[in-house]
């Protein structure tokens, strides 16, 4: 089963501010100043989406993997001290935004409790699709997606600790070591795991936060493996270089570009051909009526034969709605659910449009 299907990657609002606090974040021995600006930057990401509350945990993870120290207790003191400023933006934003919403925002099935035991499967869940997208005889087992992912943990800490990550003579040494490099990854992939499992769905695209940080630890592995090669250990710089190419080649190799774009367009088309019938019917109605608009394409399977394939959203009902208003705004439009309209009759200038299935 092939399960990589390609999106596009926009940078979009809580994306934006995720990343400006990160490069906004001080270490623990810079200015303290800039972290009030990575705070207000995380109050920015967790009010533009619920999935923005990763910038905050991406900065402690930064903050972490930045401490002086060697005991953990002199390191999480550190970290407190140099981003108590967006956890206290996070606490006051979540606060005032679940107020304004009446719960979490998301799925119904969003919850800070129920679903966080979900997160050790949602990491090895989405990780394996990334590392293994079971394109190949190979990959049709999870286990396969295992032994490369603890491989690639191993050889970055084999190599982490090695002459490799050692900065070469006359080199400026880097302002976080190999080793806090791939602690931070290790800690926003589980920032990643621990925020996706709060919406209780299994979605291709929660995938996506994952990705930067596997491209990350891609690199870094190649890196290391590139510098162990000439100064040792080689047999673990080898098996690092030969994994990356694995862990890079395989992905872009599982489905051709045509192939992946297929069940986008028939998904299009579909659209489409709802959002035709939606103009007939309301171009034709009268105001004070009501009129039915059937075929609602919400999701679908990519390969319909296949329950296990991947989902492709399509139109929800708010976004029906915002196209209603920008495509009529002449007209009072109010639209209902099937099997969820209400008793208020249509005012004499108003059109009811249900959506059904």
């Amino acid at each position: 089963m092939k399960r990589i299907v390609y999106r596009e990657w926009r940078l979009t609002p809580q994306r934006y501010w995720s990343l400006l606090a990160i490069l906004a974040q001080p270490l623990a021995d810079e200015r303290r100043a800039r972290a009030w600006l990575a705070g207000l930057l995380c109050a920015l990401a967790l009010a533009s989406k619920e999935t923005g509350a990763m910038a905050t945990g991406f900065v402690l993870a930064l903050a972490l993997a930045g401490a002086p120290g060697s005991g953990w207790g002199s390191r999480v003191g550190a970290t407190l001290r140099a981003a108590w400023p967006s956890l206290a933006f996070f606490t006051a934003t979540l606060a005032a935004r679940t107020a304004a919403l009446g719960g979490l925002g998301g799925s119904r099935e969003s919850s800070l409790t129920a679903n966080l035991a979900a997160a050790p499967s949602v990491l090895r869940g989405y990780l394996g699709d990334l590392v293994a997208p079971r394109a190949f005889f190979l990959d049709a087992s999870p286990l396969v997606a295992d032994i490369l992912i603890v491989l690639l943990v191993v050889l970055l800490v084999r190599l982490s600790r090695s002459r490799a990550a050692e900065p070469l003579q006359g080199e400026d040494p880097p302002r976080l070591a190999p080793d806090r490099v791939a602690l931070f990854l290790l800690l926003a992939a589980v920032v990643v795991a621990l925020i996706t499992s709060v919406s209780g769905l299994e979605r291709g695209w929660y995938a996506l936060p994952f990705l930067p940080l596997y491209a990350l630890a891609a690199a870094l592995a190649l890196d290391l493996g590139l510098g162990a090669l000439a100064r040792g250990p080689r047999i673990a710089g080898a098996l690092a270089v030969l994994l990356v190419v694995r862990l890079v080649t395989v992905p872009v190799l599982a489905v051709s570009r045509a192939e992946a774009l297929a069940p986008l367009e028939r998904a299009s088309r579909d659209e489409r051909a709802f959002l035709e019938r939606f103009d007939a019917s309301v171009e034709g109605a009268l105001p004070g009526t009501l009129v039915t608009v059937a075929g609602l394409p919400t999701e679908r399977r990519a390969d319909p034969s296949d329950l296990d394939s991947p989902n492709i959203l399509m139109l929800a009902p708010y976004s029906v709605e915002a196209y209603a208003k920008l495509r009529f705004p002449e007209r009072t439009l109010r639209l209902e659910l099937a099997g969820r309209t209400s008793d208020v009759l249509p005012g004499p200038d108003e059109l009811v449009v249900v959506l059904a299935p």
